[in-house]
């Protein structure tokens, strides 16, 4: 495709008025979802751990499970294009998830403050920000939609030979790619409270983990869950582990399941930290369920080169608003306690 602009990506986000922020973010994700069933396949059949370099020790390896940011900010940090500014990229996000906050929850609050700091910069230099803003954001989505287009239409040539040294220098992007991503994809949960539920003894929590992380054996209290009452009990449960171990992790293995799992992401992150400059107002911008069905039906009708005038993602032929709505919400809940911890957004 020629012209990146005529994507019916770009028109969709044009149509719902999106910032640009919003609108690469909101592409990114929904071309996530066929990654993530493609990562997932891989995991189950032990792909994975046969591509990636060996693990660091039990104990530098279990103890990224408590520390969330820190490892999501190394993580960044060994991606070249981003090298470094890992903490950066963390604080940034933190900042857009409290601006959504009070945009939405408090916006003449929000208003004041905007008003009372815009007061305190001379009205030309305010000018020459604003318009050094408006091209360099304009610059970077043009980027953006180069490289969307080229990855719809799978002429993309983007070079990955770095994300072997990353894996191999980088235990926190290692972590990343083999625990933290497939544990919020699978089970939309942080590996830190998965691995909390199962040091408090919950059997489940146990299975998932172990099923996604071979490693978590070496937890103590796994460790001496396994071990039990000792005899029959301890044999029992050394070859259930084994048993899970070889087959994977728990949930659904097909795309259908992580488009409504990007979706309900999607959703969370629109609802906290979506929000547009326009009218002289910070106004909030959410996603309902419907809009990011469209979504993934622009999406189809880029890749299929919009051969037809109307076209609809074949995932979405048969299913009824009310049902995809449910399912949104279902998994917006989930990732509200990824991205948020013990907040969740109880609006409908």
């Amino acid at each position: 495709m020629k012209n990146p602009y005529k994507l019916t990506l770009n028109i969709w986000a044009c149509n719902l008025e999106l910032s640009i922020w919003s609108a690469m973010l909101a592409h990114q994700a929904v071309l996530c979802a066929e990654m993530m069933h493609g990562l997932s396949v891989y995991l189950r059949e032990e792909r994975v751990d046969r591509m990636l370099p060996q693990r660091p020790t039990p104990d530098r390896w279990l103890a990224m499970y408590d520390d969330d940011r820190g490892v999501f900010a190394e993580a960044i940090n060994a991606c070249p294009e981003w090298s470094g500014e890992g903490r950066i990229f963390v604080k940034t996000f933190d900042q857009f998830e409290k601006l959504g906050r009070l945009t939405r929850e408090h916006p003449e609050r929000m208003k004041e403050c905007i008003g009372d700091r815009l007061q305190q910069v001379p009205k030309r230099r305010l000018r020459a920000w604003l318009r050094l803003g408006q091209r360099e954001a304009r610059k970077e989505y043009r980027e953006h939609l180069d490289e969307v287009a080229a990855m719809v239409s799978g002429t993309d040539d983007e070079n990955v030979d770095w994300m072997d040294g990353a894996l191999a220098e980088s235990p926190e992007f290692y972590f990343c790619m083999r625990v933290w991503l497939m544990c919020t994809t699978e089970y939309a949960m942080r590996p830190g409270e998965l691995m909390a539920q199962a040091r408090m003894g919950d059997e489940k929590a146990i299975e998932k983990l172990i099923r996604l992380d071979d490693l978590a054996i070496h937890e103590p209290s796994i460790v001496a869950w396994i071990n039990g009452e000792g005899g029959a009990q301890r044999v029992a449960r050394q070859r259930q582990v084994r048993k899970w171990q070889q087959q994977g992790p728990i949930g659904q293995n097909h795309e259908w399941h992580y488009k409504q799992s990007v979706a309900g992401m999607l959703s969370s992150l629109s609802r906290r930290a979506f929000v547009v400059w326009k009218g002289k107002k910070l106004k909030p911008q959410p996603l309902t369920a419907k809009q990011i069905m469209h979504l993934f039906d622009a999406l189809h009708r880029d890749k299929s080169g919009r051969k037809k005038a109307v076209m609809v993602d074949p995932d979405f032929e048969d299913v009824l608003e009310g049902t995809w709505s449910k399912a949104v919400r279902r998994y917006r809940k989930m990732w509200d306690k990824v991205f948020w911890g013990d907040e969740p957004d109880t609006k409908s």
